[in-house]
């Protein structure tokens, strides 16, 4: 079972409410990670992973390598968002995020 023992709680708390400056804030301004509390939350040792439900709207234009620009849709996404980390000590060392991409697509 995951413990929050030898973690200092700014790091708990950096790990379980991330900003949304993790997401491409200027692709999605409003992105909401519904994550107080997780509704899924479970670990062992050093590693511990949390999924949520996540909502956005695409508000803003995407720049792709090589100068293609796709243009704003206002189209909203509503799907599974996780992240699994490991720590060391009070350390965050590891973090992996992952989502629906195939729902995201669908959405926009």
């Amino acid at each position: 079972m995951f413990s929050t023992a030898g973690r200092s709680s700014s790091a708990i708390s950096a790990w379980l409410w991330p900003s949304r400056a993790r997401w491409p804030a200027s692709i999605f301004p409003g992105v909401h990670v519904r994550n107080d509390p997780y509704p899924v939350w479970f670990g062992s040792g050093d590693w511990i992973t949390g999924v949520t439900r996540t909502t956005g709207t695409f508000t803003g234009e995407v720049a792709l390598p090589g100068g293609t620009v796709i243009p704003p849709m206002g189209k909203a996404f509503d799907l599974d968002f996780g992240q699994t980390s490991k720590w060391q000590g009070d350390q965050l060392i590891a973090i992996s995020a992952f989502w629906d991409a195939l729902r995201v697509t669908w959405s926009l």
